[in-house]
């Protein structure tokens, strides 16, 4: 190939080695991959502004200082929005870094804080309403997915076989995500119950080291947004340049394209304020399909191809049908948990509105 492939590309290639019955639906697929991977990123940008600007409130509120949340999402805009101008990957690495150190003071910060006077276990429900289980799969599959920024990683590697080696950056870094995504969900939960808000730090109690936690946090998922806008904006700006370019001006068009694509975040995050729901939805709707559907519809399209196309084989015939098993399982809960958790993720978002809405 004379370029590395992104995601689309790669799932392209996938249905266009793979048997005839899904030769036929490669362009669809990419299609319908790069409105996923945009709605996915740009939905991450959404949710980071509706998170900072809550965070922002409930800090400057203790001091004294109460105006209404979208005054503070207006205030991010700002930051944000020169961060979004930052256009390469290699450039966006300080920042991600720093980020990451933030995130990780901050959640162990947290930690400390929720497990300090935890309650009885026998004082918590072990098991939900059936309901509300289409929302916490998507709100894990949000949390897990970040199958849209692998790849674009992936290519800016420089030895690019200790990415996906057995203790390589992605088995390494999803295995600190599990510990402490699972930690930080069993800690919280014994801590708070069903008043756990949808980021924890906004249930902390008020005091200089809540306010030293959510500041962190807050300022490390600023910083991330140019990383989640990224990919989002690759996508977008070389489909246009393909379609509508060369421009005469390209940098003065990627620039308004990147301006145009903060405010729409932005103003989607002023529309939706609610942030678990919105979260949940995301991952029911977008994060399902890219984390599940299509990478198991892939294995499949390599392991029925013809042996020319360079067909997957396992070592038995035993291994073949048990990864054809788990692919037909994953498709299952990826399908059932897309439509149950989009319906009830709009079910809810649509109750709050009208909770908010006042009498004519």
């Amino acid at each position: 190939l004379p370029n590395e492939p992104n995601l689309p590309e790669t799932i392209e290639l996938c249905f266009e080695h793979g048997p005839m019955a899904f030769r036929k639906w490669k362009n669809f697929v990419k299609f319908l991959v790069k409105g996923f991977v945009v709605a996915t990123q740009l939905g991450f940008c959404s949710v980071y502004f509706i998170f900072v600007s809550s965070t922002m409130q409930i800090v400057l509120k203790d001091h004294g200082y109460e105006y209404d949340l979208k005054l503070y999402m207006t205030m991010t805009l700002v930051p944000i929005a020169l961060s979004a101008l930052i256009r390469s990957l290699k450039f966006l690495t300080p920042v991600s870094l720093l980020s990451n150190v933030l995130m990780l003071s901050g959640v162990c910060l947290t930690l400390y804080l929720c497990a300090q006077d935890l309650p009885s276990i026998s004082e918590r429900r072990l098991i939900s309403d059936f309901s509300t289980l289409p929302l916490f799969f998507g709100t894990t599959i949000y949390a897990f997915e970040g199958i849209s920024l692998v790849i674009p990683l992936h290519n800016e590697m420089k030895n690019q076989k200790q990415f996906s080696s057995k203790l390589g950056v992605l088995n390494v870094g999803q295995s600190f995500v599990i510990l402490i995504a699972v930690s930080m969900g069993c800690i919280a939960y014994l801590k708070f119950g069903d008043n756990v808000q949808g980021s924890i730090t906004l249930n902390l109690d008020r005091g200089l080291m809540s306010e030293t936690v959510m500041s962190s946090v807050a300022l490390g998922i600023l910083l991330t947004y140019a990383i989640q806008f990224h990919v989002a904006m690759d996508v977008i700006w070389w489909d246009l340049v393909a379609a509508r370019g060369p421009f005469k001006h390209m940098m003065l068009y990627e620039m308004l394209l990147r301006m145009g694509l903060v405010l729409f975040t932005f103003v989607l995050a002023l529309v939706v304020p609610h942030l678990n729901l919105f979260i949940s939805l995301i991952g029911a709707m977008c994060s399902t399909a890219l984390a599940l559907v299509f990478p198991a519809l892939c294995d499949i399209a390599l392991r029925t191809c013809p042996v020319e196309e360079g067909r997957l084989q396992s070592r038995s015939t035993i291994g073949q049908a048990f990864r054809f098993f788990m692919d037909a399982i994953t498709l299952i809960l990826a399908l059932t948990g897309f439509l149950t958790g989009t319906f009830y993720s709009v079910a809810a978002i649509a109750q709050a509105f009208f909770k908010e809405t006042p009498a004519l």
